[in-house]
């Protein structure tokens, strides 16, 4: 799975890349189905001329607030996985090859959501306290101060401090 520090930087990337564009289709490829709960026809159908209006992250997940709707897209990229944003007509690079998903826009470009191990799914969420891969994740490491961090290890038994951040 990637590490938080790779998912802010694809949060940052979406953000400049896709916040404000309106799909005009989705495509998936390499015969799988990343989207949990859902058909890939339904997705696609829920989707089609919705923007995506907002874009976080909450641990390793990227969450997707789209325009028209109450739910968010909550996406879980697997092993080496990324986003990349080009034109429609361009031909697949070797990146490009783990394409899962290309969200096409109206503006003639697209973002391919890249996959290399196919271990990356995509859920939609209304509440993101009751989704269940989103509900037992920890603190976000920048929710607390210094001085909180303190405390937390002062309650702690420090065997090792990999173990404590684990935990």
């Amino acid at each position: 799975m990637l590490e938080l520090p790779d998912v802010e930087i694809l949060k940052l990337y979406f953000r400049a890349t896709s916040l404000g564009q309106k799909i005009k289709d989705i495509d998936h490829l390499n015969n799988s189905d990343p989207i949990q709960g859902l058909s890939f026809l339904g997705f696609r159908e829920k989707l089609l001329e919705k923007e995506f209006e907002k874009v976080d992250r909450r641990g390793n997940f990227l969450l997707v607030s789209i325009k028209q709707l109450t739910e968010m897209l909550v996406i879980r990229f697997g092993k080496e996985g990324g986003l990349h944003y080009t034109k429609q007509d361009a031909s697949l690079t070797e990146e490009d090859e783990s394409t899962r998903l290309r969200f096409k826009f109206q503006n003639d470009y697209e973002l391919r959501w890249l996959d290399p191990k196919n271990l990356g799914e995509i859920y939609f969420s209304k509440d993101l306290n009751k989704t269940s891969i989103l509900k037992n994740l920890g603190p976000e490491p920048f929710s607390f101060s210094e001085e909180g961090f303190r405390e937390l290890l002062g309650e702690t038994e420090l065997l090792n401090v990999k173990t404590f951040l684990l935990t």
